[in-house]
């Protein structure tokens, strides 16, 4: 949306004049024939903030006063003749040197629906039509690659309230889980958090096209986790989901919300983002939960374990369904197993870096061979690292002094490994420094860098997740920290190119994994404590299986049809 911000200084306690002379001015920025035709907008969509103070004798200010601080499509002289009298100063920061009333130029690139104008800020400016209406402004800027990036201002994600966390989808339809609470932010910018009832639905079903909710599931406090939607052997569809504090898994029906049953209490630990699965030589299907005392693997018929192997940390194992083995990541080890019994085939320690929280272990086996691409954690600065091993846990290369986070994923897509950087859970990468600031794709055969993106001009702390769909990757920002706000990016996966961004001041923070279907973006974020969705562009419905696209691979991919063509 186009923006004007007033400050307005009066002398006396009557406002009328002002509001009056308030009203005027949008009134004529809204009836103007040429304008309103393209692009009709109601007068609040003009308006940013107005402030209304006492003028005093500091301000020197002896008439009405108008400053206007801030204009996107109109220049001060026709601000100016819009003012109603008892207005005599304009005092204006930031305005165009022309606008749609007064330039002939502007008004026949205007007609050919795209505009592009030069601020006072030496920033080149481009408004997009898009279906008859004032879609929003975007910023040019020019990366080292000698590439150029939209990035949309002032972006205002659609919002799923009250769920903050993880997500799955199935058949058109987000499971979404919520957080205990809100990490509010203030005025001032300090953080608090706002609880949510002790009784609450942990977990939301909504349409993915309208947003619209259909159902909600009594859980109890899910935290991190994301659902897991999976049809048992008679067909019946069934919603799980991990209550941390109850230390076990539920599942409900999904289709009515009755319990169809509970696992035992034995699988504690909030570090937790998601499950697998592997579907038995029999039919019936073993859900896979790494917690924080080790691999559960629990029968989805009726809840009752199957086998369960010890370990430390809760990263989300990966499955080779054609050859019944899970690869599962403990702090310091990694191991092969067999699926259908839980036996251990083999082994190998690691060394530090070596330690598990919660992220992705991935299974890539396609023309470009068969990895097992591991993720392991160091508190330390620069002290992460990739592992990829073969299928038979040969180490095949490393790369350690990496700048990832606490809970960093993993994507995989056609031959290359791609990765963040940043954290602000434990170990925090701050400013003038900005080396680490980048998006990095390994080649997986070798560990060779294909490309690496530079963010060096960007601010944040934290890019913990990206998603691959037809040759794009998409990332965005994590954090708690106001001044940062949040940035998605949307970048050529073949060689890094960043073809689009969107920018929102407010930050967005969740320690959940995000997913992408019908064209949209969807992302917990516990500052809003909602659902935040944008549309990126033209999609499909697309199932995102688990916490990380497919609930066996856990590559962060998703089919193609999900986002076909950016706006």
């Amino acid at each position: 949306m186009c923006m004007l911000t007033f400050l307005m200084m009066r002398r006396s306690s009557d406002d009328l004049p002002f509001i009056r002379g308030f009203n005027r001015l949008c009134a004529l920025l809204s009836s103007v024939t040429a304008f309103n035709r393209r692009f009709p907008l109601l007068p609040g969509c003009f308006l940013d903030s107005l402030l209304m103070v006492p003028s005093c004798s500091t301000t020197r200010c002896r008439s009405n006063t108008l400053f206007l601080l801030r204009c996107d499509l109109f220049c001060s002289s026709c601000v100016r003749k819009a003012l109603p009298k008892g207005f005599s100063h304009i005092i204006h920061l930031f305005l165009h040197p022309a606008c749609f009333f007064c330039s002939p130029a502007v008004m026949r690139i205007f007609r050919s629906a795209k505009l592009i104008f030069i601020t006072s800020l030496q920033k080149k400016m481009v408004a997009f039509q898009r279906g008859g209406r004032y879609a929003r402004e975007v910023l040019h800027h020019l990366t080292d690659r000698g590439l150029t990036a939209m990035t949309t201002r002032g972006h205002q994600p659609l919002q799923v309230a009250g769920y903050s966390q993880g997500g799955t989808v199935v058949e058109g339809v987000a499971y979404f889980t919520a957080n205990s609470f809100q990490e509010h932010l203030n005025e001032e910018g300090h953080l608090t958090r706002i609880e949510k009832p002790l009784k609450y639905p942990y977990v939301v079903a909504f349409d993915t096209g309208t947003l619209e909710v259909i159902r909600t599931y009594d859980f109890e406090d899910t935290y991190d986790s994301s659902p897991l939607v999976l049809p048992k052997k008679d067909g019946t569809w069934l919603v799980l989901a991990h209550e941390h504090i109850n230390q076990r898994t539920v599942a409900m029906n999904r289709d009515t919300g009755e319990i169809a049953w509970i696992s035992e209490a034995n699988q504690p630990g909030s570090m937790f983002f998601g499950y697998s699965y592997y579907v038995k030589k029999d039919g019936t299907t073993l859900i896979l939960a790494n917690v924080q005392n080790g691999l559960h693997a629990i029968s989805l018929e009726d809840g009752k374990e199957a086998w369960f192997i010890p370990g430390t940390g809760g990263v989300t194992p990966c499955v080779d369904q054609a050859g019944g083995h899970i690869y599962c990541q403990w702090s310091g080890r990694l191991s092969k197993i067999n699926a259908e019994t839980g036996a251990v085939i083999q082994t190998v320690a690691v060394e530090e870096p070596s330690s598990c929280v919660s992220w992705n272990t991935v299974l890539a086996h396609d023309e470009h061979g068969y990895h097992i691409i591991t993720y392991w954690y160091s508190p330390r600065l620069y002290g992460s690292a990739i592992r990829v091993y073969d299928a038979g846990l040969t180490l095949l290369w490393e790369k350690s002094g990496l700048s990832l986070s606490k809970k960093a994923t993993l994507a995989y897509h056609g031959g290359s490994v791609f990765v963040g950087s940043g954290d602000h859970w434990q170990s925090y990468y701050s400013e003038p420094n900005t080396d680490w600031k980048n998006i990095t794709a390994y080649r997986v055969n070798n560990g060779e860098i294909a490309w690496k993106l530079d963010l060096s001009g960007y601010h944040y702390s934290n890019i913990p997740n990206i998603v691959y769909c037809n040759g794009m990757l998409i990332a965005e920002t994590q954090t708690n920290i106001r001044p940062l706000g949040y940035h998605l990016l949307v970048m050529d996966a073949l060689n890094g190119a960043l073809l689009k961004s969107y920018y929102k001041e407010l930050p967005a923070n969740s320690c959940a994994v995000p997913l992408l279907t019908g064209g949209k973006w969807f992302s917990g974020d516990l500052v809003t404590n909602s659902v935040l969705v944008t549309e990126l562009g033209t999609g499909g419905p697309a199932d995102w299986i688990g916490a990380y696209g497919n609930g066996q691979t856990n590559d962060m991919c998703v089919d193609s049809k999900a986002l076909t063509a950016l706006k």
